[in-house]
């Protein structure tokens, strides 16, 4: 049996070595379902694992304004919103857009709301 997966907003050990002159500590991170070796740099090794540390703590799970404390009424109205624009431009189906706002308001949203 594997090892079980990193949880989203999650790593793994913090390895710290000599990198040159100075020390670097690394680890794995799991932002947005995809796992990404993180790494920081600094004059001392314990310096060096709390600048990671540092880093680990600010660094937001996926891009714009969604972070870990979002909200799925929150996501799910961001991700309609952008869907209006594809819409707008032409890309997407109005049809489908009208299709997904009625399942978001009849179905998803009402169970959401805290």
């Amino acid at each position: 049996m594997g090892r079980p997966r990193l949880p989203v907003g999650t790593h793994g050990k913090i390895k710290v070595k000599k990198d040159g002159t100075s020390w670097m500590a690394s680890c794995q991170f799991r932002d947005d379902g995809v796992v990404r070796k993180v790494r920081a740099w600094a004059d001392t090794k314990d310096k060096a694992a709390n600048k990671l540390r540092e880093k680990l703590r600010d660094r937001k799970i996926s891009s714009g304004e969604i972070t870990r404390d979002s909200k799925v009424v929150e996501v799910g109205q961001k991700w309609l919103d952008e869907f209006r624009e594809l819409v707008e431009q032409g890309v997407r189906s109005g049809t489908s857009l009208d299709t997904y706002v009625h399942r978001w308001e009849t179905l998803v949203k009402p169970r959401w709301r805290g």
